[in-house]
């Protein structure tokens, strides 16, 4: 069984990781490019193979959750962890509320006086039932495009509590199994159902797809791993993962394999035909399909062999900084991609030329770098700044 001993020593020693800043860091730049509609997001939303930054965001996400609040409950207690982990879930929610106001009055403002297709279509439900998409949205079930991540984020750490406190009393083997048991029930229609329950109890005329394109019965599985590996070091487990060369270069082959089949076969590898719609899903993004998985796990187990390497190469004083101010930088990402959105419309109506498109990237990029500046200018007047972890005990 996956035991959890309550060791508060090993706890103790978890600080602030600039490797794993880093990360997060990049991987808000990938997000960026990918969201932002500009030329440049065809080749850069999946660079490396059928795996996006949505993936590795949640992941990450949940790899420092995992570690930050089992380390709050072995050392003050689950009711501290519960708190602590309900007033970052409170946090995200006020971030999405924001955002959503923002997008539904300024941007949608803007976006019909422009009749722009691509700002009113995100909003079609809203336009059509202002109640009940408020209403909708207050508890979190409906979410236009780009606004799907963070109810997801608030969904999953609502529900951490109870998976962390199971843990520290039993281990990890019961919330390892439920999760794959559902993640094959999100496969067999269980987000369907559950849409249709919701209906018929509102009585609300909502389609699915306004409720967001991610299958949270799908995703809950990568938050879970993401857990379950954050909180691997308190279990008394390595801190390096430790691989054979030979499997190494059996990953790099698969990793690689991955990356020639995305970028020639495109984000439906398998064509349009009706047993290829079927097939497409095995590497779908929305509901995780098995190979989409299975590239991932591939990149993040090379990942955390190179944990070290990359922790000297890749802790970029500017990547960090972004990585430290996540929340900040991901709610200004969808600020800078609306207004993006707004005035310019969907990527395939821009010219041929790519300076447009860089000026827009460049001005994104600025501004993310601004917040986080902000942010970390803020944190330094009110709080002392955490210890960095060493390369070598990444």
């Amino acid at each position: 069984m996956l035991q959890m001993p309550m060791n508060p020593a090993a706890s103790a020693s978890v600080k602030r990781n600039d490797g794993l800043d880093a990360l997060r860091g990049l991987l808000l730049v990938l997000m960026t490019v990918s969201h932002l509609p500009t030329a440049f997001s065809v080749w850069l939303g999946q660079p490396l193979g059928y795996v996006s930054a949505a993936e590795g965001f949640v992941m990450l996400s949940a790899f420092i959750a995992g570690q930050v609040y089992l380390r709050r409950g072995l050392d003050q207690g689950q009711a501290a962890m519960r708190r602590a982990l309900w007033a970052r879930a409170a946090k995200v929610y006020r971030h999405h509320l924001a955002l959503l106001a923002f997008g539904a009055s300024v941007i949608l403002a803007i976006g019909v006086a422009r009749q722009e297709g691509a700002i009113t279509s995100m909003f079609t439900v809203y336009l059509q039932d202002p109640l009940m998409a408020v209403t909708a949205a207050l508890l979190l079930i409906y979410q236009p495009a780009l606004f799907d991540i963070l109810p997801m984020y608030v969904m999953f750490l609502l529900l951490t509590p109870w998976v962390l406190g199971h843990v520290m009393r039993h281990g990890w083997t019961v919330p390892l199994a439920l999760s794959v048991l559902i993640w094959v029930a999100s496969w067999a229609g269980l987000r369907v159902g559950f849409h249709e329950a919701v209906l018929s109890l509102t009585g609300w005329r909502l389609p699915i797809h306004a409720t967001g394109a991610f299958n949270p019965f799908a995703w809950q599985m990568l938050w879970m791993v993401g857990l379950w590996l954050g909180t691997a070091r308190m279990q008394g487990a390595p801190q390096r993962l430790q691989v054979t060369p030979r499997l190494i270069g059996l990953l790099v082959v698969l990793a690689l394999a991955f990356v020639a089949w995305r970028h020639s076969g495109g984000y439906a590898p398998f064509g349009p035909g009706e047993w290829s719609v079927h097939l497409n899903r095995a590497v779908a993004k929305w509901n995780l399909g098995p190979l989409r998985l299975l590239n991932l796990f591939t990149v993040t187990l090379l990942i955390a062999a190179a944990g070290p390497w990359l922790t000297r190469h890749l802790a970029w004083a500017p990547l960090v900084c972004l990585g430290r101010a996540s929340l900040w930088v991901f709610s200004a990402h969808l600020v800078c991609c609306l207004v993006a959105l707004v005035w310019l419309g969907p990527a395939d109506r821009h010219s041929d030329t790519l300076v447009p498109d860089g000026v827009v990237l460049l001005g994104s990029a600025i501004v993310l770098y601004a917040v986080a500046s902000l942010h970390a200018r803020h944190q330094s007047r009110t709080a002392p700044p955490m210890a960095a972890v060493p390369a070598q005990a990444t």
